[in-house]
């Protein structure tokens, strides 16, 4: 076989595994909401097929990949730009959005769309068209090979743009792919791809994390949630936030009995006599689909996580959120709605309640205690926010990935 058709077959390959790999995600994914209306994994596929995305595939092939760096370090978006060091600005290049070119102009760094990858792999993964991904593999492998060396920092390797890099780059030896744990993993599908299982290194929340992304723990670095820790536990409480979950686009029935706690909870008169504010943030998909229409809007309000998590003392309140996971971290107290098929909680909370078990009285009880003993935070191992920049940077300088 000639070198061309060798190459040719390479690109098949691995745009094969590219779109195997979205595809056995989502329906893995799909087949453990166990819902009747989401068992057709084809047709929610279909689902997110437009003229839109047609265009942008097609607009894709003529964007051009930001070719200007010798040795780039690649992040899928802008959220761990700070992380780096200022130093290596000109040598960082975002994939995202418009949004994430603003901030990569503004941070003298460099950006390129990610929209071209993303929307080639939907339509192979939906239509079985593999020529426009065929394609943005080729433009890849070649611009990422022509490098010296390259970092890519993902956030996950499951969807779209993170198993594209994920995958590309374990056949370039010149190329490191690297993921940041963005959420708390559940422990409640094995066949269910588990972010950064494909990547070079992990950086982990905790060890049992890291062990559901790689059992071996190869490559694994535990250092916690890439959030900046201050503690609030010597405040007062002077709030309670209700916890927004996805479960509304693929669970609706756990969803609204979610809804239905939050609601007897802000109907409380015994609470509505302390005039006690009760806060609602959505999860960023009930955000997409719109606001929760059975909660008042006067208790909805999107706070910035920064605020939320470090201005005052708050309890709250939610059923397996990440967000959770984090305000314990900082020393806020932390009630946990629990599935009764999953009773185990995945992580430390201050008191867990079954969501198929919730009276008023119990849940007034509870709040009421803990505004009257304002418990000591829960005993997590975690970092401040130098100390975390440090072991973050030495992790990549021991491992040989970045000299800094």
């Amino acid at each position: 076989m000639t070198p061309f058709f060798e190459y040719i077959k390479k690109l098949n390959h691995l745009s094969r595994n590219i779109e195997q790999r979205c595809l056995t995600w989502n329906h893995e994914w799909i087949k453990a909401s166990s819902l009747p209306h989401f068992l057709d994994s084809d047709k929610y596929l279909r689902s997110k097929l437009s003229l839109i995305v047609v265009f942008k595939t097609i607009l894709g092939l003529f964007v051009q990949i930001n070719r200007g760096v010798r040795n780039p370090i690649f992040l899928e978006g802008h959220k761990y730009l700070t992380y780096l060091p200022k130093s290596l600005a000109d040598q960082i290049v975002i994939i995202g959005s418009y949004n994430s070119k603003r901030i990569a102009l503004k941070n003298n760094s460099n950006h390129t769309f990610a929209f071209p990858i993303h929307a080639s792999i939907i339509i192979s993964c939906c239509t079985g068209i593999r020529i426009f991904l065929l394609l943005q593999v080729h433009r890849w492998y070649q611009h990422l090979l022509s490098k010296d060396s390259v970092l890519i920092f993902l956030d996950e390797d499951t969807q779209p743009v993170g198993a594209f890099f994920s995958i590309i780059s374990k056949t370039l030896s010149n190329s490191r792919s690297i993921c940041i744990q963005h959420g708390y993993f559940r422990d409640i599908n094995k066949s269910l791809p588990v972010d950064g299982s494909l990547c070079d290194l992990n950086f982990s929340w905790d060890l049992e994390q890291a062990r559901l992304i790689k059992p071996n723990l190869n490559g694994c670095h535990v250092l916690g949630p890439f959030i900046d820790i201050k503690y609030t536990d010597h405040k007062p409480i002077t709030s309670l936030i209700f916890v927004g979950t996805g479960e509304n686009s693929y669970n609706p029935d756990k969803y609204n009995r979610l809804l239905n706690i939050f609601s007897m909870i802000i109907r409380s008169k015994a609470l509505q006599a302390l005039d006690f504010p009760l806060m609602y943030r959505p999860h960023p998909w009930e955000i997409v689909s719109g606001e929760p229409k059975s909660l008042s809007s006067s208790n909805i309000e999107l706070i910035p996580k920064d605020l939320l998590l470090y201005k005052e003392r708050r309890i709250f309140i939610g059923h397996y959120s990440s967000l959770l996971y984090e305000a314990g971290l900082c020393g806020h107290v932390v009630i946990n709605i629990l599935d009764p098929h999953t009773i185990e909680s995945p992580f430390k909370s201050h008191a867990n309640i079954l969501i198929d078990s919730v009276c008023i009285d119990e849940l007034e009880k509870l709040i009421f205690d803990f505004l009257d003993t304002n418990p000591p935070r829960l005993n997590y191992h975690s970092r401040k926010h130098p100390e975390f920049i440090d072991s973050f940077l030495a992790c990549l300088s021991e491992s040989g990935t970045l000299e800094i």
